[in-house]
């Protein structure tokens, strides 16, 4: 496996995570544990960002974390590029699709929580897309 590819997994799975641990932090029922969950999550989360800073430097021997630092030729810069262009589109897509959702939701007159929830769960659901698709695209493009 090539160092690109461990690289890719690596924040794929990491993404993943930390999207779980915030969901979970954003969905707990509001029951008067607020503050050791977010002593938690904050510990987690600081701690989560100094492992994976540890791990990227340790294991995958990354130096910097300036441009694009997984791309070692210009085979995978040319991925990288293919990727992050799909991605911006889509990105621009999800955007534009939520601004139609937030408008017909409106219409539906729901109460402030509701509404609140709905375009949280919208977003968390476009930001684990946007994981998943990386990782494919990146598969996909790496195959070819």
């Amino acid at each position: 496996m090539s160092r690109a590819k461990r690289i890719l997994r690596f924040t794929f799975w990491t993404n993943n995570v930390e999207l779980l641990v915030l969901m979970g932090a954003f969905w707990v029922p509001q029951s008067g544990i607020e503050t050791p969950l977010l002593a938690t999550l904050a510990v987690g989360l600081f701690g989560g960002i100094g492992w994976f800073l540890w791990y990227a430097r340790q294991r995958l021997n990354i130096k910097t974390f300036r441009g694009m630092y997984w791309v070692s030729d210009e085979r995978e810069k040319e991925i990288a590029l293919k990727v992050h262009s799909a991605m911006l589109t889509s990105g621009i897509v999800f955007v534009e699709v939520l601004l139609l959702l937030v408008s017909v939701l409106m219409a539906r007159q729901l109460s402030v929580y509701a509404f609140g929830r709905t375009i949280e769960f919208l977003i968390w659901l476009g930001l684990a897309a946007g994981n998943g698709q990386y990782y494919w695209l990146w598969c996909k493009y790496d195959q070819a």
